[in-house]
């Protein structure tokens, strides 16, 4: 069963992750399921390994843990 994420928001039709969820996904061989404005997009393994890491580090402000972003072009499943 694939993992499902919601989004508040697209940023230029781009949708993006945290490094750790797909790199986990990844490990585990599953797809993630990606909700936003009430559509979905499926990522399978292979597509997740098609993201494009982002080059700067970010720090969470709640829990001080750092991670990169992961960015994929949004198509919504028909």
């Amino acid at each position: 069963m694939p993992k499902v994420i919601t989004l508040k928001r697209l940023y230029n039709g781009i949708a993006s992750l945290r490094d750790y969820t797909v790199d986990k996904a990844l490990r585990n061989n599953e797809s993630i399921k990606v909700r936003c404005n009430g559509q979905e997009m499926c990522l399978s393994p292979s597509d997740l390994r098609k993201g494009e890491r982002g080059s700067e580090k970010i720090v969470s402000k709640f829990d001080g843990t750092s991670y990169y972003l992961v960015d994929f072009k949004w198509k919504v499943n028909e």
